[in-house]
Parts: C-alpha cells; structure tokens; sequence
C-alpha cells in the first residue's frame, strides 16, 4: 500500500512538473527574491556583469508591460552611471551576435568583453579574474531572477579562489522567460514548454545543491 501510494504521488508530481503552470511555479519560487526594480533602485558599483542567455538588445522600443532582457537592463544601468564599466560575456560560440550592437553604441565608453564561455561557472570564474586584474570591489550582477541565487553562489565562489573581497549587487531582469501563460487550459497540459521550465528550475536547484556541497 505504501509503495502505491509513493508510485501515485511520483505520478502525479511527474505531470504536474510538465505542465506549464507546473513549471512556471517552480521558476517564480526561484525568481521571487529577485523581484525585478526600477534602475534607480540599483546601488552603485565598480562594474556591471551582464550574463549571457538572452540575446542582444531589440531594435524596437519595448511594448507597455514588457520587462527589458540582460543586455537591455545592463546597458540601461550602465547609461544611468550605476557603474564605470560594462562587463558581458558571449555565450558559446556566438559570442559575435552581441559585440557589433553594443560596441557600436557611442555612448558606451567603458565596455568590456570577457572570451566566450559555455557555462554560468565559466562565467564566474572570468569575472573573478577581471575583478581581481581591475581591482573592482562591487560588481552589479545582471541575469534572470530565477537565475539569480546560483550565479551569486558561483561568483562568491570564484572570488574566494581568486582571494579577492567581491561584493555582489543583483539586479533581475528577464522575467518574461516564465510569465507567458498558456492560453484556457493549454496551462494545465503537460508539453514541451511546460517540462522546459522545469529542467531550467531543477538546473538551478541542483546547481545550488552542487555549490553549497563543493565549498
């Protein structure tokens, strides 16, 4: 009977994950102590770390209700001078298709890019590194909330290997990723989208575990 009852409830979470509301749920319980805020908000520091994962800045002016992507948030801190210099790092090896449109930006004065990396824990480390050789202390962190918790672990990490003191400032942006619900009851039946937000959530879930256990 126990096991019965295990095997149903495996069942039942197994569907309920691979649904969109179901996946959806654990990204928002990941991104809500990284709710998204005004760039006023945003404490002044050394640098601004964009992450890589969504992409360059659109061409168009965003639609009302429409939350900015990394690069969108990291070139809008770095215009307001929350920070003198504005750090990306390409993503794999389309690293390409964010250089021409930010370096053609006049305005931008201090940009610096890191080599292409294939995963958040490259990321970190080349951070670590650039904060080390460039003496930063506060570095603002821009990716997605949900993202957020294991990138902060991941670059404390690589700033402790490094032996430097990193202060980390986040700032969320990206929400959109998870906030596109499925239209009447689409929302509640399993599918591709719904089982891709919840490999993203366990990624990060298991991520953190993995840190946590390694330092």
């Amino acid at each position: 009977m126990r096991y019965a009852i295990c095997a149903s409830g495996c069942v039942i979470a197994s569907y309920i994950l691979s649904t969109p509301f179901g996946g959806r749920c654990l990204l928002e319980s990941l991104a809500n102590d990284y709710p998204p805020g005004p760039v006023a908000s945003c404490p002044h520091g050394d640098a601004i770390a964009v992450l890589a994962g969504t992409g360059p800045p659109r061409r168009r002016p965003l639609r009302p209700g429409e939350w900015p992507n990394r690069m969108e948030s990291g070139l809008a801190l770095y215009r307001a001078g929350k920070a003198p210099m504005l750090v990306f790092t390409p993503e794999g090896d389309h690293g390409e298709m964010f250089g021409p449109q930010a370096v053609s930006d006049a305005s931008l004065q201090n940009l610096y890019v890191l080599s292409p990396v294939k995963n958040t824990a490259a990321e970190a480390r080349a951070i670590a590194a650039a904060a080390k050789q460039r003496n930063w202390h506060r570095l603002v962190l821009v990716t997605s909330g949900f993202h957020m918790a294991r990138a902060i672990q991941l670059v404390e990490r690589a700033a402790r290997l490094e032996r430097i003191s990193l202060a980390v400032i986040p700032f969320p942006a990206d929400p959109q990723l998870y906030q596109q619900r499925a239209p009447g009851f689409n929302e509640f039946l399993p599918g591709i989208t719904g089982v891709e937000y919840s490999n993203r959530a366990a990624k990060e879930i298991l991520g953190m575990w993995a840190c946590k256990l390694g330092d």
